[in-house]
């Protein structure tokens, strides 16, 4: 599998399923100089398939019909969203949940000093 850089960036769509600019026209070299085009997503990995030709594989990815191979690619892209969703929420909840448990540990020790303060005041005016 081999890279090639657009010639022009400019005719070549964002990604419909992630938004990426990070598209590359990659291809596979079959035998004898044959080579099969595709356009790919390095955001999050959507392809248009093999072409034969680059134009044709640029022109692919950037029409904007939706078939079952677009359609199971949005799922997929769907599903590893909903993750990331899933685990910036949990970074989130475990960030407020230690600077609760932060908080809680400042109060006690500010709670123990005050005490131990009024146990020396009150020995000292035992005296």
């Amino acid at each position: 599998m081999e890279k090639e850089m657009a010639v022009n960036p400019r005719h070549i769509e964002q990604c419909p399923f992630c938004g990426s600019d990070n598209i590359n026209i990659e291809y596979i070299e079959l035998c004898a100089n044959e080579k099969l085009w595709y356009v790919r997503c390095d955001g999050c990995g959507c392809n248009t398939g093999y072409c034969p030709t680059k134009d044709e594989a640029v022109k692919k990815w950037n029409r904007r019909v939706i078939d079952q191979a677009d359609y199971e690619c949005l799922k997929r892209c769907n599903h590893e969203c909903k993750i990331d969703c899933l685990l910036k929420e949990y970074d989130r909840v475990k960030e407020e949940r230690d600077k609760a448990l932060n908080d809680r540990q400042f109060l006690v020790n500010s709670i123990r000093s005050m005490l131990n303060r009024t146990a020396c005041v009150m020995k000292m005016t035992d005296k």
